[in-house]
């Protein structure tokens, strides 16, 4: 049987995945943290800081997508990953189990 997809690529893309999940959530809570700053250091009443943070918030709340569909993609990735080593597994087996 022919190796669908190569092991090691599908490996190394689902970790990149993973880690831009986690990079990307960790700098969009950062960014979200210091907006809270702002805000707090100008006061509710700063029109201009109440659209800063609406706008820092909505650009968080897309990122936090992003790194979702990121993980989704790794998750499907390792699940097709699994199923490639069973498949190979049933194939070199003898059939004496």
């Amino acid at each position: 049987m022919a190796d669908r997809i190569v092991e090691s690529k599908y490996e190394s893309m689902i970790s990149a995945l993973n880690n831009f999940a986690t990079n990307i959530r960790t700098k969009a809570g950062e960014m979200q943290s210091l907006a809270n700053i702002c805000q707090s250091a100008l006061g509710e009443g700063d029109e201009g800081a109440m659209q800063i943070h609406r706008k820092i918030s909505e650009c968080v709340s897309k990122y936090n997508d992003a790194a979702g569909e990121a993980i989704s993609i790794a998750q499907k990735m390792q699940t097709e990953l699994d199923n490639q080593r069973r498949e190979r597994e049933v194939w070199n087996s003898d059939g004496t189990d």
